[in-house]
């Protein structure tokens, strides 16, 4: 009797571990995969020229941000590929810039921070800006003010299907 008693408490303890190492692993997955998906063709049209933006976004590790710019009759393209994790990485210069950059990009709770920084300065910033999904899938582009501290109402650029 001992021993069947033991029998089937080694069986509740395997059965127990086999769930929380379940629930543990779906909840971590889960976890992992909670940033907003920003893939897709956005465009900003001023008065002057347009921008197109493509984002290619691989779960929450990585994004592309290609930059088309058309302004008074010049076409520019320039290519960023990010790594999502916060930390500043050497990248092409921004908006037909020459010097070199370091470019960061995380997600600060449903926006995708982008900060740019000149290559050797590490405690400068040029500039900083959250991209954040509108609910009609628009995609919102607020500029971090430095005066202020804070960020400025967003333009929108809109999602082209």
């Amino acid at each position: 009797m001992a021993a069947m008693e033991q029998q089937v408490s080694r069986s509740a303890i395997l059965t127990c571990s086999a769930f929380l190492i379940s629930f543990t692993l779906l909840a971590a997955s889960v976890m992992g995969a909670s940033c907003p998906e920003l893939s897709g063709r956005y465009l900003l049209q001023g008065e002057d020229g347009q921008v197109e933006l493509v984002i290619q976004q691989i779960g929450c590790q990585t994004v592309t941000v290609i930059r088309k710019a058309s302004y008074l009759g010049k076409a520019s393209i320039e290519r960023h590929n990010l790594k999502i994790d916060g930390r500043f990485h050497p990248d092409t210069p921004w908006f037909g810039g020459k010097d070199k950059v370091r470019t960061s990009a995380d997600f600060i709770g449903d926006a995708l921070e982008i900060t740019v920084a000149p290559s050797r300065d590490g405690a400068s910033t040029y500039w900083k800006t959250r991209y954040e999904l509108l609910p009609n899938k628009d995609l919102s582009l607020a500029e971090f003010q430095k005066t202020t501290q804070s960020y400025s109402p967003g333009l929108v650029a809109h999602r082209q299907y």
